[in-house]
């Protein structure tokens, strides 16, 4: 019998590891896809032309009672295809790793059955001590995608609105006002108490950047957003939504020379395939010291240029003036950036 182990061993087939460090009691694998081409999604014509290269971060099972995060190298390809419309594409890899996919295929599947065994608060305990990143609200997303033929549109968007709203710059009457509806009928909408009319429901949903995921069987938050640190709760569900259960690299933006806001700070959230969103929280405060235990995988202070640290000032500024300027200016700041982060997490400059 053969006793030879390689460090690919760990990983799921097909993938080659580059490299493993462990930090605290995490273990990150930097992984590759073996091969020099790849398939265009569109036309399924074979490229062997790499334009570029990211990193996709996506959990795995535990390793010796460690969590592990893989680091995968995605390679981005141009399609030589005339009629295509698809001119660059990210390589697939197919189960082991879906498009968008927050957790290795042999993880998803894991997750699934632990939470048809046990449910979502009794699974995510567990969870907890198997070192396995989830919560019981993506314990529960998973059974539903998975369990569950496509659904209605609820009428009621639920609970993670009521946190999303928490966190808006502005006040919630000013919020109902934007959409056209009274203050309670916001508050009872976001709490699952009472629904709204398709038009008034419309109107909410778009104000507050809220999209139907079919995957998901619910509303989610799409962003990008201007939201404000204020209660620990909210702040830290959103963003378990916005990453996907903490598939991120959030950071505190600072300018690489000058002074920084003396009133603000500003975390950036940087989710794989996401436009950025920014957190404001305000300095001094007792939430802003926890934002590193709220938000999964907290980088600490990254340096920016002047420049663009004065353009997030900005943009955040505008973007807390009225409700509806809100994703307006967040998504005209992404367009500005979206180089830095189409098909990958954005990272500052």
């Amino acid at each position: 019998m053969s006793t030879n182990f390689r460090p690919s061993d760990l990983v799921p087939a097909g993938f080659i590891a580059e490299r493993i460090t462990h930090i605290d009691d995490e273990t990150c694998i930097l992984l590759s896809r073996a091969g020099a081409t790849a398939s265009c999604p569109a036309c399924g014509r074979m490229s062997r032309t790499v334009r570029s290269r990211y990193c996709r971060q996506v959990a795995d099972l535990p390793l010796s009672g460690r969590r592990v995060r893989l680091l995968v190298r995605t390679r981005r390809f141009t399609c030589d295809a005339v009629l295509c419309g698809r001119q660059i594409f990210a390589e697939r890899f197919g189960d082991v790793l879906p498009p968008y996919a927050r957790r290795t295929g042999r993880l998803e599947h894991l997750v699934h059955h632990l939470a048809l065994a046990l449910g979502g608060r009794p699974a995510a305990r567990f969870a907890q001590r198997l070192m396995l990143p989830v919560s019981n609200d993506t314990l529960l997303r998973v059974i539903r995608r998975r369990g569950l033929p496509p659904s209605i549109p609820p009428s009621v968007i639920g609970i993670d609105a009521k946190h999303l709203v928490a966190c808006w710059p502005n006040p919630p009457k000013d919020i109902a006002a934007a959409a056209g509806i009274t203050l309670r009928q916001l508050q009872w909408f976001t709490t699952e108490r009472a629904s709204l009319d398709g038009s008034a429901r419309y109107d909410l949903t778009r104000l507050l950047g809220i999209e139907y995921d079919e995957r998901m069987g619910g509303y989610t938050p799409k962003g990008p957003y201007v939201l404000i640190a204020r209660k620990a709760q909210a702040i830290e569900a959103i963003y378990q939504e916005i990453s996907g259960g903490g598939d991120a690299c959030p950071c505190e933006l600072v300018p690489a020379q000058g002074q920084a806001d003396p009133s603000w700070r500003y975390v950036l959230i940087n989710a794989h395939s996401t436009p950025p969103t920014i957190v404001m929280a305000p300095r001094g405060e007792a939430i802003t010291e926890r934002l590193s235990d709220l938000l999964m995988n907290y980088e600490g202070i990254q340096q920016v240029s002047p420049a663009l640290y004065r353009d997030v000032v900005t943009t955040c500024a505008r973007a807390c003036q009225t409700p509806k300027a809100n994703s307006r200016e967040m998504t005209e700041f992404a367009k500005r950036y979206e180089s830095h982060w189409t098909d990958c997490a954005w990272l500052p400059d």
